[in-house]
C-alpha cells in the first residue's frame, strides 16, 4: 500500500506531520470505544514493501492482525490508541466519545500533527489543529487506514481480555456488538457494568420493530365482525398498534416499519384456537382405531400410556404443536401431564398455549395417586408457567372429592378448570347411578360450574342441563371429529347456541381425530349439525368462525388479549393466500374460511407479536430433527 493521492498532495503543499485517526466499537452495545491515531513524519517516510492491504474495510479478522504486526514493526510509523469506557460514554454520548478517544491517542504523541484526516464528519475543536479533511471511507487514506486497522485489533484484543471476567456473555465471538448470540445472554443474564446504558444504533434512518401487513382482506372478528378490504395493520412488539384502510396506515407507518408483508391476494385473521386437545397423544397417532370410548381408552389408550415419560410429552407435545402452527392455531389448551414439558416446548417454538394438569384417582405414568397429584401440580404453579388450569379428567376416573378440591386450587389461584363432561350415554348412566343426578347437575350442585370452566364434549345434555349450564357462564369445547369418530355422540349445538352458551372448538387428540386441523374441525361441525338436524340453517359460516377464534378466547377468559384483530390487543394472527383454485371466486370470505380453506392455505404465522411461520417454513426449530426423533421411540415399533 502506498500514500494517497490526498496525502501526497498535503506533503506537496509543505505540511510535514500529518496524521490519521479512526475508531472501533461506536456502535456495540458493551465495551468501550477505541480511538487510535497514526503519525507519519515527510522527513522519516515509512517502509510500507511489508503491508500490503488495498481495502481495510475488507480484510478479515486474521489479515488485520497480520498488518497490525507489520506496523509495529515498522519504526517510521507511530502510532497510539486510546479507550473510553461506557461510564463515560453514558454520561457524554458517543460521538464525543470517539472524539475524546481520538484527541487521548493524538495528545502521546511528543509532535503535533500539521494536517488531519478524519473518518467522518467530526472535527476535533478540542485540538489546535487548522488544517483537516474529512474522509468518507478509510481505504483511501493510509494514514487512516491504518489507524482504523490499530484500532480494531486492539479493541478486539480487550474484549477478548474483558470475555474473561465475563465469560457468560461471549464477548471473545461478538466484541460486544448486537448480534443474535449476544442478544440471547443479554436476554438471560441481564447487561452486566461494562454494557452501555446509552446505546443506541448509529443509522441515521432508525426502525422500530413494526412489522406492517398491507394490501390484504383483514377479519376483523371485532364485535360488529367488520371486513376490511385493502386493509393494513400494523404490529409494534407483541400487540396490534393500529388498523385500517392501506393508504392510511401505510402514509402513518411506512417510515418507521421495520418489516412489510405484501398481503395481495391474501386474508388475515385471528389465529384460529383450539380449547381442547392432548398434545403428548400424537405418538400415539392411528394406534388405536375403530373402537367405542371405554374400549379405546381402558384397553388401548391407558396401558401404553404407561410407557411414556416426561421426553415423550415433551417431543409430542412439539410434534402437536408443529402440526397446530402448520394449521393455523396460535392458541391451544392441553390436557395431559408433565406440563413443564409442554411448557418448554410451546417456549421453544413459540405458541400460545393454557396447560392443563391432568388429575384421576387412577394411577399414572405421572403420579400414583391423587396425594401425589395434587402435590406436583402445586409445584408447578409455584413455578409461574404460562397460563395453567387444573383438568380432572372424567366422573368415570375421578371423584366428585377430586373435582371439588381441583375447583379450590383452581378459584385460588385464579385458574380455568377444565373437564371432559356427558362424553357418552354410558358416562352419563354411570353419573345417574352413583350420584342420582346428571352430570351438569352434579358439578352445579358441587359448585364446579361458572365462567372459569370449561366443559369438553357435552354430547349427551338434556334441557334442564342446558338451562343451568346457561345459568353458570361456563364455556363449552366442541370436539366434532373425535365424537363422530368414537361415535360419543352429537352435541346439541343450536339448542345450546340459543340458550346463550358459548361454545367453542377442539380438536380433542391425535389418538381420536387423528389431526389437529381447526379448519377440518370447522368445517365437520358446521356440516354435521345440519345433517343431524335436517336443517341446512342449524349452522352458519360465521357462527362456526366464531367458535374457532372469540369463542374461544372466551372460553380460556382471553378475550380481552385474543381472538379477534383490534388495536391494543395481542398480535396472534394468520395470513391465507387466497388465490387458490378452490378459493375462487369469492363471494362471501366467511362461507370460504369455514367450507372452503385448508390448512395449507396458512402461509404465516403470527403470535405474540412474533412471526413464527413464513412462507410455510417454521423459523424458530428444525423439523427433521423432531420428525427424526419422533421416529425413535420404541412405542411407535412395539404396539
Amino acid at each position: 500500500m502506498t500514500f494517497s493521492s490526498q496525502e501526497r498532495l498535503v506533503f506537496k503543499k509543505g505540511y510535514k506531520i500529518i496524521a490519521g485517526v479512526d475508531e472501533a466499537g461506536r456502535g456495540s452495545l458493551a465495551g468501550p470505544v477505541a480511538g487510535a491515531a497514526v503519525l507519519i513524519d515527510k522527513n522519516n517516510l515509512p517502509d510500507l514493501k511489508g503491508i500490503k492491504i488495498k481495502d481495510s474495510k475488507q480484510l478479515s479478522e486474521k489479515q488485520r492482525k497480520e498488518v497490525f504486526e507489520a506496523i509495529k514493526q515498522e519504526p517510521n510509523i507511530k502510532w497510539s490508541v486510546s479507550f473510553v469506557w461506557p461510564k463515560v460514554i453514558d454520561k457524554i454520548n458517543i460521538l464525543k466519545a470517539t472524539e475524546l478517544a481520538w484527541l487521548r491517542s493524538l495528545k502521546k504523541f511528543k509532535k503535533w500533527p500539521d494536517f488531519l484526516f478524519l473518518d467522518g464528519n467530526k472535527t476535533l475543536n478540542n485540538l489546535k489543529i487548522k488544517q483537516r479533511a474529512v474522509v468518507k471511507g478509510d481505504e483511501k487514506i493510509l494514514s487512516v487506514s491504518l489507524a482504523s486497522i490499530i484500532a480494531k485489533v486492539s479493541r478486539d484484543r480487550l474484549m477478548q481480555r474483558l470475555d474473561k471476567k465475563y465469560p457468560k456473555y461471549g464477548f471473545a465471538q461478538h466484541k460486544g456488538y448486537g448480534t443474535k448470540l449476544h442478544l440471547e445472554r443479554l436476554k438471560k443474564f441481564g447487561p452486566c457494568e461494562i454494557h452501555r446504558k446509552s446505546f443506541k444504533p448509529v443509522s441515521a434512518n432508525k426502525k422500530s420493530n413494526m412489522i406492517l401487513i398491507k394490501n390484504i382482506t383483514i377479519i376483523t372478528q371485532n364485535s360488529k365482525r367488520q371486513l376490511i378490504k385493502n386493509g393494513g395493520l400494523v404490529i409494534e412488539k407483541d400487540r396490534i398498534k393500529d388498523i385500517g384502510q392501506t393508504k392510511n396506515i401505510e402514509k402513518k407507518y411506512r417510515r418507521q416499519v421495520e418489516k412489510v408483508i405484501d398481503g395481495q391476494g391474501k386474508i388475515v385473521m385471528p389465529g384460529l384456537i383450539n380449547t381442547h386437545g392432548h398434545l403428548a397423544m400424537s405418538l400415539l397417532r392411528g394406534y388405536a382405531d375403530d373402537m367405542n370410548l371405554e374400549e379405546w381408552w381402558l384397553k388401548r389408550v391407558y396401558p401404553i400410556e404407561s410407557k411414556f415419560g416426561r421426553k415423550e410429552v415433551y417431543w409430542g407435545s412439539l410434534l402437536s404443536m408443529l402440526e397446530m402452527i402448520k394449521s393455523g392455531t396460535t392458541c391451544f389448551t392441553d390436557f395431559y401431564y408433565y406440563q413443564d414439558q409442554v411448557n418448554g416446548a410451546a417456549k421453544e417454538i413459540g405458541i400460545r398455549g393454557i396447560l392443563g394438569c391432568a388429575i384421576l384417582d387412577l394411577p399414572t405414568f405421572a403420579f400414583k395417586n391423587t396425594t401425589e397429584a395434587f402435590k406436583k401440580i402445586k409445584d408447578l404453579i409455584k413455578k409461574k408457567l404460562m397460563n395453567m388450569a387444573l383438568a380432572p379428567h372424567m366422573f368415570q376416573t375421578t371423584s366428585l372429592k377430586t373435582y371439588q378440591k381441583c375447583k379450590k386450587i383452581a378459584n385460588e389461584n385464579n385458574l380455568l378448570l377444565t373437564t371432559h363432561l356427558a362424553e357418552t350415554k354410558q358416562e352419563v348412566e354411570y353419573c345417574l347411578k352413583k350420584y342420582k343426578k346428571r352430570p351438569i347437575e352434579v358439578l352445579a350442585k358441587a359448585g364446579i360450574l361458572d365462567k372459569k370452566t370449561l366443559l369438553v364434549h357435552c354430547c349427551w345434555l338434556n334441557k334442564k342441563e342446558i338451562k343451568i349450564l346457561a345459568q353458570s357462564k361456563a364455556s363449552v369445547s366442541h370436539c366434532p371429529v373425535s365424537n363422530m369418530k368414537l361415535a360419543s355422540g352429537t352435541m346439541p349445538l343450536p339448542e345450546m347456541i340459543k340458550a346463550g352458551i358459548n361454545i367453542s372448538l377442539g380438536t380433542d387428540s391425535a389418538c381420536s381425530n387423528n389431526a389437529l386441523d381447526m379448519f377440518q374441525e370447522m368445517k365437520t361441525a358446521a356440516l354435521l349439525h345440519k345433517v343431524n338436524q335436517l336443517n341446512p340453517m342449524a349452522t352458519d359460516a360465521q357462527m362456526i368462525l366464531d367458535m374457532a377464534t372469540i369463542n374461544g378466547a372466551k372460553a380460556l377468559n382471553l378475550e380481552k388479549e385474543i381472538g379477534s384483530l383490534e388495536k391494543g390487543k395481542k398480535a396472534d394472527l394468520i395470513i391465507l393466500n387466497f388465490e387458490e383454485p378452490h378459493l375462487l371466486p369469492v363471494y362471501n370470505y366467511i362461507s370460504h374460511l369455514t367450507y372452503s380453506v385448508k390448512s395449507s392455505d396458512v402461509e404465516t404465522v403470527i403470535i405474540n407479536g412474533k412471526i413464527i411461520m413464513e412462507k410455510r417454513k417454521i423459523k424458530r426449530t428444525r423439523i427433521n430433527k423432531i420428525l427424526d426423533k419422533i421416529k425413535e421411540f420404541a412405542i411407535l415399533k412395539n404396539k
